[in-house]
């Protein structure tokens, strides 16, 4: 397969490179593919950091991302050291859900939707840290992906949290064998963490937290009131105590760390909304620390922190983040280290004065799916408002230019069109259970619909969902199906019929025919320049990508 870039402007400071990507490593009885996936590199993760983790001696920082990257970063300055890259494929595959970095710095296992499409399976990877080397892959097999990775603090264990119902399973890292498992979980293992002792706890969306002992042996089992899925799970330094946070309540709490009954729940009493589904427990043992959804006016996610084990004053620390914060860490020096969702990650120290911070942003806005905008043909499209000047962006592919739209004309662009006589599309938004015409639609597994658009002579209509794009015809059957990297936030068809635009939360556009989904095009622009290009030697006459 050949890739070619049909045109770039970039600038020469913009650090930002095209990459093919390949099934890398050790050869394995099942093969990741080989041919080349296309990647934007630009220094920073692109879509949500799902989670983070730090070495006992706090040099690094190790974020993994829906992106498909894990990301090493140095601790002190957020400077980024290392991209590992897993080997990946189409759709979700290679999505990095969880990360764990062995206590001395030199290994990191990385996990999430890996493996399962050309093993049946998941995987955890181990890479080295230094190198970037992919040493072994660890095989689960279970088929769900993996939610959580936990080093023990003598670096011989590591947890492994796993989705459905396939509980937890405990791996010697001496040869990464299979020590332990307990399968008997009714819903996502969500979280796991080891004390100083060796002891596990987990939570679940069972609504279980469990307690093990030093051979994994499970010696308490616990509903706790607050929420129904626990989520993240923190040991006191001394393990006499255990913190935890939900996933669908602004409510925390703290277990004895012996048989894990209720202690008391911190004060979260003004939170009107939101969650507190990440917890921390401060090196010191005096402060606990959580984070979730909730926010101040200003839409920054707050984290909350309580002195005196959580019994005493409060004080809320602004991130700076907008969306979700997905996991915390307190650091030796009384620090915090938090990652979100937008995608971002950082340090706050202990006064909650900012650090570092490091996030990727768009440089375009866009208020609703209704503002992807394209032209008649599809060649235009509106990439949003920029984010400076406010003024609205498009790229012509015809005339190969990023446009600031003083000089388009916008009655020539059309909005996704979402209704249409005959044609009822319900319960769609964000949704796993949308009707057509009052009947359900088949679906990818677990797919939620994030978008729609319907083809302008309503013979057709596209969804686009976390890890696909779907087109079906009128009666509601799938005409075809394409698996893609990320999610798609907005689709729009052309009004010629001839071309679905896809905008992908990695802030790429991209060109699919719609008679069968081919790709034909795709395009990144960020700071003033751009880049598009296509796997496939299309000539420059735009009307050979619509064959």
């Amino acid at each position: 397969m050949r890739m070619k870039v049909m045109k770039s402007r970039w600038s020469l400071g913009l650090l930002a490179t095209v990459a093919l990507l390949y099934g890398i490593g050790q050869v394995w009885a099942g093969e990741p593919p080989s041919d080349p996936i296309l990647r934007v590199e630009t220094g920073m993760h692109h879509t949500k950091i799902n989670r983070i983790a730090v070495d006992a001696a706090n040099q690094y920082l190790v974020t993994g991302s829906d992106d498909k990257t894990v990301r090493v970063w140095e601790l002190a300055t957020g400077r980024l050291l290392t991209t590992l890259r897993p080997p990946i494929g189409e759709g979700p595959e290679g999505r990095i859900n969880a990360v764990a970095i062995s206590p001395d710095g030199r290994t990191i296992a990385a996990g999430g939707v890996t493996g399962i499409f050309w093993e049946g399976g998941e995987s955890i990877y181990v890479f080295d840290r230094v190198s970037g080397k992919l040493l072994r892959r660890v095989t689960t097999g279970h088929s769900n992906s993996i939610g959580h990775l936990a080093y023990s603090p003598d670096g011989r264990w590591l947890a492994a949290a796993l989705g459905a119902k396939n509980g937890i399973q405990i791996y010697r890292t001496a040869d990464y064998g299979l020590a332990a498992k307990d399968g008997e979980y009714a819903d996502t293992a969500a979280y796991a963490t080891f004390d100083k002792a060796g002891r596990l706890a987990t939570t679940s969306y069972d609504g279980g937290v469990r307690l093990y002992d030093q051979r994994f042996r499970l010696i308490a089992k616990r509903r706790v009131p607050g929420g129904s899925q626990p989520f993240g799970i923190s040991f006191s330094p001394d393990g006499t105590k255990v913190v935890v946070g939900f996933d669908d309540a602004n409510t925390v709490n703290v277990l004895s760390g012996y048989d894990l009954s209720v202690q008391h729940a911190p004060d979260t009493s003004n939170f009107s909304e939101g969650t507190l589904s990440s917890v921390t427990w401060s090196i010191d043992g005096q402060r606990i620390c959580a984070g979730g959804r909730t926010k101040n006016v200003s839409h920054s996610k707050m984290i909350r922190c309580w002195e005196n084990g959580g019994y005493g004053r409060r004080t809320d620390m602004l991130s700076g983040a907008s969306r979700r914060i997905s996991d915390l860490i307190a650091l030796a020096d009384g620090s915090l280290a938090f990652g979100a969702f937008d995608p971002a990650f950082g340090v706050l120290d202990p006064l909650g004065r900012v650090r570092f911070f490091r996030q990727n942003e768009s440089d375009y806005t866009m208020n609703s799916r209704e503002e992807f905008l394209i032209s008649q043909d599809g060649m235009t499209v509106h990439l949003g408002y920029e984010r400076s000047t406010k003024s609205p962006e498009y790229f012509s592919v015809d005339a190969r230019t990023l446009d600031s739209g003083r000089s388009i004309e916008s009655r020539t662009f059309r909005p996704p069109l979402t209704k249409a006589p005959g044609l009822v599309v319900t319960d769609w938004e964000n949704s796993h259970t949308p009707k057509l015409n009052g009947h359900s639609a088949s679906l990818p597994d677990g797919a939620m619909v994030r978008s729609l658009a319907i083809a302008p002579d309503q013979s057709r209509l596209v969804l686009g969902f976390d890890s696909a794009v779907v087109c079906f015809d009128r009666s509601g059957r799938v005409e075809w199906e394409i698996r893609i990297p990320h999610t798609a936030m907005a689709v729009n068809v052309s009004g010629n019929g001839n071309v679905v635009v896809v905008a992908h939360s990695d802030d790429t556009i991209h060109w699919y025919r719609m008679t069968d989904g081919q790709e034909l095009l795709a395009l990144y622009a960020k700071n003033k320049a751009w880049i598009l290009w296509t796997f496939r030697d299309f000539t420059m006459p735009r009307q050979e990508l619509m064959i």
